[in-house]
């Protein structure tokens, strides 16, 4: 059987319980590093191509670009 593939991008702001507004405080999962990330697609992550982690407030951004594959 052949697997197929695809290539996600994946980016958002890092959060924590600081930074989010009241609407999600409590209810959300803080996303911090790309490994949070990639968890979310745990035994179906190929290669990465790109991660980028938050720096703090100074570069908030937490990116990842990878392979996703279904066998």
């Amino acid at each position: 059987m052949l697997a197929t593939r695809a290539v996600l991008a994946i980016s958002g702001d890092y959060n924590d319980a600081a930074t989010a507004g009241e609407i999600f405080r409590g209810t959300s999962t803080y996303i911090q590093t790309c490994e949070q990330i990639l968890a979310l697609f745990a035994g179906h992550v190929g290669q990465v191509y790109f991660r980028h982690d938050p720096d703090g407030r100074r570069d908030p951004l937490v990116m990842t670009i990878f392979e996703l594959t279904k066998h």
